[in-house]
C-alpha cells in the first residue's frame, strides 16, 4: 500500500492509526485482489474513514477494480485538500491510463479543535511505502515499486 497526508506541528495520539500524521489517504489492493483507497480526516476518536473507492467508468461497490499478480500497473493520483470548512477536496485515480475514481467533494482535513483535526499552514508532505498485511499472509509475497514520483503539478510519463 502507499500512504500519503499532512505530518503537521502535533502529534494525533487521541485517533485511529498513524499518529504522527493529521490525515492521510491509502491506496492499497486486499487479500482478493481489488483495488481500493480511503482517507482518514481524523475527526472523531475512532477516526473519520472517507472511501474513495473506484466509482466512474462502471466500476463500483457491485464491479470492483481487481487487479492480477505478476503484472505491473500503472498508477496515478491527484489529490486537492479541502478548504477549511468546506467539502470541496478532489480525488481522481488512474490506472493504466484509466480514470477510476473522481470524488469532487472530499473532506480530507478538519479544522483543530483542541483535539482533533489539522493545522492548515501545512500540505501534502509525507509518502509511505508500506507492505502492511492483517493477519499472517497465505504465502511468501514480494511487492515491487518502480518510478515512483510526486509532484505539485502533472508528471507525464517517458
Amino acid at each position: 500500500q502507499i500512504i500519503f497526508g499532512t505530518q503537521d506541528s502535533r502529534r494525533h495520539e487521541n485517533t485511529c492509526c498513524n499518529p504522527w500524521v493529521s490525515h492521510y489517504t491509502t491506496i492499497k489492493t486486499w487479500s482478493n485482489g481489488y483495488f481500493s483507497a480511503e482517507a482518514n480526516n481524523k475527526q472523531a476518536a475512532s477516526g473519520q474513514w472517507v472511501g474513495l473507492d473506484p466509482n466512474i467508468n462502471g466500476y463500483g461497490p457491485n464491479n470492483r477494480y481487481y487487479i492480477a499478480t505478476g503484472q505491473w500497473y500503472t498508477v496515478e493520483v491527484r489529490r486537492r485538500l479541502n478548504d477549511a470548512g468546506q467539502d470541496n477536496g478532489i480525488f481522481e485515480m488512474w490506472v493504466n491510463g484509466e480514470r477510476i475514481s473522481e470524488y469532487t467533494n472530499v473532506r480530507f482535513r478538519v479544522p483543530w479543535d483542541g483535539t482533533f483535526g489539522a493545522d492548515y499552514g501545512y500540505g501534502t508532505n509525507f509518502l509511505m511505502l508500506s507492505h502492511y498485511i492483517q493477519g499472517p499472509a497465505p504465502q511468501a509475497q514480494n511487492v515491487y515499486w518502480d518510478d515512483v514520483r510526486i509532484s505539485g503539478s502533472f508528471i507525464p510519463f517517458d
